[in-house]
């Protein structure tokens, strides 16, 4: 078929109007499904906080009450958060690639814990677990990181990681001393623990950074499903019944104390 000047320009105009329609379709990298608006990856920055029920805790000077009227001082307290995801309300999840940070009341930037790229979206919860997973515990080649068996948060090859300790004093304990370095990843002496939190209100996220405040409150671990008594359990350093129970109570000690998209 012979092909006149008119026929070529009118083609070059068809193929010009449909790579225009396309171009409008196309949305920028990282937009939410169905938004018209550009969205980029923000991030969470999640404080955690010590307490003693509703006082902040004090390593080494101050005495608290049980329940059950047992007092005691802490003077150690440290423990690990792994695996931190935030749930999105569309049901999907972001979860921090390599995700192992260790929680210490005397070092106070260890109690935040910054997480960067975090795709724009509202989200309604955050889940982190409590101690280190079965992988890590079987893999001691960690250096210069949380995991670091350096750190004195390892039990010992085929023992694992201690996933929370608490040391003090407590007169009713016998020899006037706590000691709890909970461990144990498998079996029926699992002290890996679970934890996920509601938001008070979505967080959404959008190239901002968004706060949460989680109260750890040091009282849950004796005054949780179990009620813990100084003079019959006032140490636990091995893996076994003792370690699981008190790993019982203190999965109910962190809630959200606050969050919000600015200052601290």
């Amino acid at each position: 078929m012979k092909l006149t000047s008119a026929s070529v320009l009118l083609a070059g105009l068809l193929v010009i109007s449909a790579c225009k329609r396309e171009k409008v379709n196309v949305s920028p990298e990282g937009d939410m499904p169905g938004s018209n608006t550009t969205t980029a990856k923000g991030s969470f920055d999640v404080h955690f906080n010590n307490v003693v029920k509703d006082q902040n805790l004090d390593l080494g000077n101050v005495w608290y009450t049980t329940d059950d009227g047992d007092t005691y001082r802490i003077t150690h307290f440290n423990y690990y958060i792994s695996n931190i995801a935030f749930n999105a309300a569309d049901g999907t999840r972001y979860n921090e690639p390599e995700s192992y940070h260790l929680v210490k009341e005397d070092v106070a930037s260890s109690q935040l814990i910054s997480i960067a790229n975090v795709p724009a979206g509202e989200y309604n919860s955050v889940s982190f677990t409590i101690g280190v997973d079965f992988y890590k515990n079987i893999d001691t080649l960690q250096v210069g990181n949380d995991l670091d068996t350096a750190n004195g948060m390892y039990m010992g090859e085929g023992k694992g990681y201690i996933m929370a300790m608490l040391a003090g004093f407590a007169p009713r304990s016998g020899n006037g001393t706590l000691k709890y370095h909970i461990g144990g990843y498998q079996g029926m002496y699992n002290t890996i623990k679970n934890v996920t939190l509601q938001f008070d209100e979505p967080m959404t996220v959008n190239g901002n950074t968004m706060h949460v405040h989680i109260n750890a409150d040091v009282a849950k671990w004796f005054d949780g499903p179990h009620q813990i008594d100084f003079s019959t359990l006032p140490i636990v350093d091995t893996i076994g019944p003792g370690a699981t129970m008190m790993a019982e109570n203190y999965a109910h000690m962190f809630s959200i104390a606050g969050q919000g998209s600015a200052g601290h």
